[in-house]
């Protein structure tokens, strides 16, 4: 990097403490030459090579968990309430150890974290390898679900402590761009390996991907929040809630997220029952769709990349987000035909990626350095919470569940979620309680540039 960078340091071992805080030179801009067009967030090399480790990793993850409900579905023919209470298995433990976890990432290293939960993919993975039955590949999804707990909110942490806050829409739109670019990698290898040569060869494959994604992490600086760090207590997640109740956008936040996620739940939940019974594909249609889900999402993630001014978008976009993935899925759903389902697909993974991009840069910028990490698992607890209890009720009466219907219906809310987030962002903005975006911000996607 030139010491022009206006992003990262020239030298960032130059810059780290003993006890592994950067100092300042990472986290602030230095004044780049005049008329110099503003920086991609890619040009800060420590946030590149995060970048790069979720890829490789998320690669394994994707095609080695398409595959496993693929499984479920198709070789132990998954009912309503087995497809419900598998993804309850992830959800269970996510709302029971992303407390914990958020907590910890406010106090100790989101960089070690988040290595420790990559790591445990590559443990959870093989677990599926070994099953002779449902109950076993809930098992693995458990362990995922622990992974996954200390996965999102120390990259969220890290992510802030990397980038300014400028250039935090950007910078998760590069993230997701990084995270749907794997779920199309992986499902697309994963449907092909399961044509050729059957779902464990895609498991064992997923387990070496999952450790290959390791090393990179390890160049990325051991960032830290700088501030106050007491002990850990159980009294830091309920001020976690208070930040996050307080502040009128993260409120909004919640409420839209809340809303969203049950029938984001409906959908992975009855996803590969519907390509079984209505679509008619065999279970490499179900990573081939997931494949189409995550090539509309990183068209949407890379749009919000080249975001260069975000703050006061956020909630339009997660708004935005849902009235989009809405539409899709009734779309996917309602018609009922393979190749129309592709492409639908593929419009909800644009939605998606708009409303989990822009809802963690809302928490980047509003929940401030040293609540990040809880902030951030509170917001996670309660999404996974309400995608547990929306499992629990469709395992109860899965047996009365008509698939396509209920689909249908779940698209249709999506789209009222967004519709009516919308129409209270612009209460918050007209009584000056949420940003508002500049005039001057060039359109989404738009060529050229903005100051900052």
């Amino acid at each position: 990097m030139s010491e022009h960078d206006p992003i990262g340091p020239p030298d960032v071992d130059r810059d780290v403490e003993p006890h592994g805080v950067v100092e300042d030179g990472l986290l602030e801009p230095n004044v780049p030459h005049v008329g110099a067009p503003p920086p991609h967030v890619l040009t800060n090399r420590p946030f590149l090579w995060l970048v790069l480790g979720n890829v490789v990793t998320g690669i394994a993850f994707w095609a080695y968990f398409g595959t496993l409900f693929a499984d479920a579905a198709f070789r132990y023919e998954a009912t309503a309430t087995d497809a419900a209470l598998l993804l309850a298995s992830f959800s269970l433990p996510f709302v029971l150890v992303t407390p914990l976890t958020g907590i910890w990432v406010d106090r100790w290293s989101p960089r070690w974290i988040l290595f420790l939960g990559f790591a445990l993919i590559g443990v959870a993975i093989p677990i599926a390898i070994v099953a002779d039955s449902i109950a076993w590949l809930a098992v693995s999804v458990l362990v995922i679900g622990i992974a996954a707990a200390a996965i999102d909110p120390a990259r969220s942490a890290i992510t802030g402590l990397l980038v300014e806050e400028r250039l935090l829409v950007q910078a998760n739109g590069m993230l997701s761009t990084a995270f749907y670019g794997a779920l199309l990698i992986g499902t697309l290898g994963g449907g092909m390996l399961i044509e050729s040569r059957g779902a464990d060869s895609v498991y064992i494959v997923s387990t070496v991907v999952a450790f290959l994604g390791l090393p990179g992490l390890l160049l990325v600086p051991d960032v830290r929040q700088r501030g106050d760090r007491p002990h850990m207590t159980f009294r830091d997640l309920a001020q976690g809630v208070g930040i996050a109740w307080r502040h009128p956008e993260l409120r909004l936040l919640i409420a839209m997220a809340l809303s969203g996620y049950v029938f984001m739940n409906m959908l992975f939940s009855l996803e590969p029952l519907l390509i079984r019974d209505v679509l008619g594909g065999g279970p490499q249609a179900v990573q081939f769709l997931w494949a189409a889900n995550g090539f509309g999402a990183v068209a949407g993630a890379l749009a919000l990349s080249r975001i260069q001014q975000g703050v006061g978008l956020e909630l339009v976009l997660v708004g935005g987000g849902l009235a989009i993935a809405g539409v899709g899925l009734v779309v996917y759903a309602g018609l009922g035909a393979y190749g129309i389902a592709l492409v639908a697909s593929g419009v909800v993974g644009l939605g998606f990626s708009f409303f989990f991009t822009s809802a963690l840069a809302l928490v980047q910028r509003a929940a401030g350095e040293e609540s990040r990490g809880r902030v951030t698992a509170v917001l996670g607890v309660l999404q996974e919470g309400t995608g547990l209890l929306s499992s629990v009720a469709l395992a109860s009466v899965g047996a009365l569940v008509a698939v396509q219907p209920v689909l249908v219906g779940s698209g249709v809310l999506l789209v009222v979620a967004g519709l009516a987030g919308w129409r209270r962002l612009i209460g918050l903005q007209r009584a000056g309680l949420a940003a508002v975006p500049e005039r001057r911000s060039a359109p989404l996607g738009a060529r050229g540039h903005r100051r900052g």
